[in-house]
């Protein structure tokens, strides 16, 4: 990591668009972002892992492994197929 990208990380986290969540096997930090806090904080950066995650969210759709349904607010809810959990059962069972 360079240090234009160092600074940006602790800028992250010092605003807490980034927080620390737990760690890992190998005891590395593990971290979450604040999506309203991000989204005041680095607006592209939000832009750009929400465009990510809607296009995962369509490629697991498309797949059949999730269904989306909405609300009376137009709330996105979403659940695992079927399929999506026999795909879960075989990657983490294997």
């Amino acid at each position: 990591m360079n240090n234009e990208e160092k600074e940006f990380f602790e800028h992250l986290v010092k605003t807490g668009a980034l927080k620390p969540v737990g760690k890992n096997e190998n005891n590395e930090v593990l971290f979450s972002f604040d999506i309203d806090v991000l989204k005041e904080v680095s607006p592209e950066l939000f832009d750009a892992i929400s465009s990510e995650f809607d296009e995962d969210l369509k490629n697991l759709y498309e797949l059949g492994l999730i269904n989306i349904s909405y609300d009376e607010n137009l709330e996105a809810n979403f659940t695992i197929t079927e399929k999506g959990k026999e795909y879960l059962s075989q990657v983490y069972n294997d």
